[in-house]
């Protein structure tokens, strides 16, 4: 049997199959009487006690393996768990409908979960997992059971789950779990991103067929083609047995590998800067340990979700000082103004309900729109610039007019700061990102204006292919290899450098060592990555001639699907 599905982390495993399904199992029951229902109050108090108790143990767990980015995932569940709509729903449940504890926190995971998902919004549709991860730990420490127990598996497995939470892919130990597949799940979930960051393979939506595995039988996870094996034969063992020999040399992530320099050389002396994208101040500390050259790209906008009120001028300014100090004097520092709207929506203003967010209301238009919010930030990157090479770069320019506008209020703020006698750094490059597709075909307009580019193959995907990321009947059109994406890329790359401005690429494709190849062979200068991915791109790049890789492209960009140039790049590795 065979089974298709997503490939949301590259590689390839072969194992044998660990199943994990649900064990939490309750039956309804109404509760009667006050002291019945204070009884369930104080199992509900208890089971959230525990539950942020092994939450903040396995957080501080991560950061002391300095798994940064996992532990700030496994911390965004806490403040879920403590969140008033989730915590205050459950005890009304259980004080004025009379219901048992379980079935509270039952019900009220499935109401929440349902409005979020209804919304049709990637990054809150992950929160609606979370909110799920939630309710699997709550029920596990009222009922007295476990998910599973990762120190009764002695041997190589592919886990086999339904759907893989947060707070349990974190917990996965890549010399024990060497890939996993689930039936629902999407490329951006987090727990796609850790399997990423552990160099283990990872196929999602494989569907409801993935129920009839059963523990122990043999698998191949095929996490390039998004396919799952059941049982194979002895050619298919032989032959994906060579595709992850040769995968582990060139592709398999080695996680927290400190680079030894902060530039990827190749074999005929062509380089390439390696850079990290973060979120936080932890971020750049953990990037910074494991030898990035400088931050790539600096998302502002997880500085303004899940608060009350958006970060002042002085939070901020203190956020990026210490970012510029942790790298120093001669790091690039790109920090990206807030890309706030579509899939990151903060608690503090209601953004209009749109059939399309993503196509909407979201990055530069909302800082055109909201201009304090914009110029508070501003301010307090420019007051930040004296302590480091830090860069302005906005998000989602779609037509030359927004820039401009950007650049007008980027101005005035500057005349502000100068009149109020605050010292910034009146050199400060300005950038913007590549990740609408009207930008990308009319880049030479821009290249007059801006003094560098960032490509967000993320975004530029989705709107050059029109594929919804999260969503997994159409997630295999969302493939960076196909031809039309490179052959855009390498356009913008190769008008960039004819204007003499520098370009680097953000997006996940930039962590594959090689599609990370691929685009250096294109003239890109600046590779930005998760920083777990550092190490496997700069050995990849290591390993070849920079005339090869441009013999390649040559190859690849007359190809029209993305399994040939996949098939292509495999055979020529």
């Amino acid at each position: 049997m065979e089974l298709s599905g997503v490939a949301a982390s590259n590689g390839y495993a072969i194992g044998y199959a660990y199943v994990m399904r649900s064990r939490v199992q309750h039956s309804n029951k109404i509760v009667m009487g006050s002291r019945e229902v204070d009884l369930e109050i104080k199992r509900f108090e208890a089971a959230v006690s525990q539950t942020k108790s092994e939450l903040n143990q396995l957080s501080n767990q991560l950061k002391l393996s300095s798994r940064e980015s996992e532990a700030e995932m496994v911390e965004a569940l806490l403040e879920l768990l403590m969140d008033d709509e989730f915590y205050l729903r459950i005890l009304h449940k259980i004080s004025k409908d009379y219901l048992e504890v379980e079935t509270a926190v039952s019900e009220t995971t499935n109401e929440i979960a349902a409005r979020i998902q209804s919304l049709s919004d990637e990054y809150l549709c992950e929160r609606s997992a979370d909110i799920r991860d939630i309710c699997k730990r709550l029920m596990n420490c009222l009922l007295g059971t476990a998910e599973w127990v990762i120190e009764d598996i002695n041997q190589q497995r592919i886990l086999i789950t339904e759907e893989l939470t947060t707070s349990y892919s974190a917990q996965i130990n890549p010399q024990i779990i060497v890939g996993c597949a689930t039936i629902t799940g999407g490329i951006m979930a987090h727990s796609a991103i850790i399997a990423r960051s552990l160099g283990i393979p990872f196929v999602v939506g494989l569907g409801e067929l993935l129920h009839q595995i059963e523990d122990g039988q043999l698998l191949i996870l095929d996490g390039v083609e998004g396919k799952l094996i059941v049982e194979p034969s002895e050619a298919q063992i032989e032959y994906y047995t060579k595709l992850k020999r040769r995968f582990s040399g060139i592709g398999a992530s080695k996680p927290n590998l400190p680079l030894l320099k902060s530039t990827a050389v190749t074999l005929d002396q062509h380089s390439v800067d390696l850079l990290a994208n973060i979120s936080s101040v932890e971020g750049a500390r953990e990037a910074k340990n494991l030898g990035a050259g400088g931050i790539g790209l600096f998302r502002t906008e997880f500085l303004y979700l899940n608060r009350p009120a958006p970060p002042s001028e002085a939070e901020q300014f203190e956020i990026y000082r210490e970012v510029a100090m942790i790298f120093g004097k001669d790091a690039p520092i790109i920090i990206r103004t807030f890309d706030l709207g579509g899939d990151k929506q903060p608690d503090f203003y209601s953004f209009p309900q749109e059939l399309n967010p993503l196509l909407g209301y979201r990055g530069i238009r909302v800082s055109l729109d909201q201009i304090a919010l914009f110029k508070t930030q501003l301010r307090a990157i420019l007051k930040a610039s004296p302590y480091g090479q830090l860069k302005i770069m906005f998000p989602m320019i779609a037509v030359l007019a927004e820039w401009k506008a950007a650049m007008l209020i980027l101005a005035e703020v500057k005349d502000e700061l100068n009149t109020e006698g605050i010292d910034f750094n009146v050199n400060l490059e300005v950038g913007m990102m590549i990740e609408v597709t009207s930008a990308a075909l009319n880049v030479e307009q821009f290249a007059v204006e801006a003094d560098f580019f960032s490509i967000g193959t993320n975004d530029l995907i989705q709107y050059l292919l029109e594929v919804d990321r999260s969503n997994t009947s159409v997630g295999y059109l969302d493939n960076g290899y196909n031809p039309a994406v490179l052959q855009l890329i390498q356009d913008v790359i190769r008008t960039a450098n004819k204007h003499q401005k520098w370009v680097s690429l953000c997006g996940n494709m930039a962590g594959d060592p090689t599609a990370a190849s691929l685009f250096l062979g294109m003239g890109l200068q600046k590779l930005s990555m998760n920083a777990n991915e550092l190490s496997a791109v700069a050995l990849r790049i290591s390993q070849i001639k920079y005339t090869e890789l441009q013999n390649y492209l040559t190859e690849i960009l007359k190809m029209s699907e993305a399994r040939e140039v996949i098939s292509f790049l495999e055979n020529n590795s």
